[in-house]
């Protein structure tokens, strides 16, 4: 059943891929995490890594986000 906040289902969908937009960093985080763990590096010495993919997925995603509102 469809949320009355949405008047169609093509604005639900809409709203669902700006949601999924926030995930973007998550799967190249947990990829290096794997990859750390597979080289039995230690985490905090692949900190660093982390940062720069969680600062750039969400500039990507704030970007992208962006774009959407603005090519409405």
């Amino acid at each position: 059943m469809m949320n009355a906040h949405f008047s169609s289902p093509s604005s639900f969908y809409k709203a669902f891929a700006m949601t999924r937009l926030f995930l973007l960093p998550l799967l190249p985080a947990l990829f290096w995490y794997l990859f750390l763990l597979y080289s039995r590096i230690p985490i905090k010495q692949g900190a660093r890594v982390f940062y720069w993919i969680i600062g750039l997925g969400w500039g990507l995603a704030a970007f992208l986000s962006l774009m959407m509102v603005l090519t409405r």
